[in-house]
C-alpha cells in the first residue's frame, strides 16, 4: 500500500494524509509570518489585569477578544475600582489621527440635501457601532459645497459611499480601494462632477 502522496502549497509541501486540517495549519503559519500581530491594531488584546476593561472616553467594554457598548455595564464597571481603565484603540487612533477611510462628498447641485446628506452618514455611523465600537466617524470637514468624511474603518466609508449611492439617485460612487488595502478612498457626488 502506498504512503500518503506530496502537494505543494503555501509555506511547502503539504501531507494529503492531513487533509483539509492539515493544509490550513500550514497555510495558517504562513499568513501569520506574513502578518505578525499588530499591538495598535483594533481588535488588538489590550494589556490588563482580569478579562474586563472599559475606555474612559467612548464607554466601550471590553471583554476577551471582543468590545461592545452598553451604557448600564460601562455604569456597573466604572463603580468598581479594580476594573481597568484604559484608551481604546479607536479613541487613540482618533487622537493620533490614523484613519483608515475617506469619504468625499461633492454636493454640487445637491446642496438643498446638505442635512439629509449628514443625517444618513451620522445614521450609519451609529449603526455600525452598535454592532462594532471601531465603526466610527474620525472627522468631519464641512465646506458646504464639499464634506470629507475621515473614518477608523475602510468598510465604513465603503458603505457610506453605497448607502448614500442607493438613497440619491442620479449619484455615482467612485472607489479606490481594494481587497486587502488598510485605505479606502471613496468619492461620491454627481458622476460628470466626481470624474473632473
Amino acid at each position: 500500500m502506498k504512503g500518503p502522496s506530496k502537494a505543494s502549497g503555501i509555506g511547502g509541501s503539504l501531507s494529503t494524509h492531513q487533509g483539509r486540517e492539515g493544509r490550513r495549519k500550514v497555510a495558517g503559519r504562513r499568513i501569520d509570518e506574513l502578518r505578525p500581530d499588530d499591538p495598535h491594531h483594533m481588535n488588538a488584546a489590550p494589556p490588563i489585569e482580569g478579562d474586563t476593561a472599559y475606555c474612559v472616553s467612548c464607554h466601550a467594554i471590553y471583554h476577551p477578544k471582543h468590545w461592545h457598548l452598553d451604557e448600564a455595564e460601562y455604569q456597573k464597571l466604572a463603580a468598581d475600582p479594580q476594573v481597568t481603565q484604559l484608551t481604546c484603540p479607536s479613541c487613540k487612533a482618533i487622537a493620533e489621527q490614523n484613519f483608515c477611510g475617506e469619504l468625499h462628498l461633492k454636493l454640487d447641485g445637491l446642496e438643498r440635501f446638505h442635512d439629509q446628506i449628514l443625517d444618513t452618514v451620522f445614521n450609519e455611523e451609529n449603526r455600525a457601532r452598535s454592532t462594532n465600537p471601531h465603526e466610527r466617524i474620525g472627522k468631519l470637514v464641512d465646506q458646504g459645497a464639499e464634506i470629507e468624511v475621515d473614518t477608523l474603518s475602510p468598510f465604513l466609508a465603503h458603505r457610506l459611499g453605497g448607502l448614500l449611492k442607493k438613497t440619491f439617485h442620479g449619484t455615482d460612487v467612485h472607489t479606490d480601494y481594494a481587497p486587502g488595502q488598510k485605505f479606502a478612498r471613496i468619492f461620491w457626488g454627481k458622476d460628470e462632477l466626481i470624474r473632473k
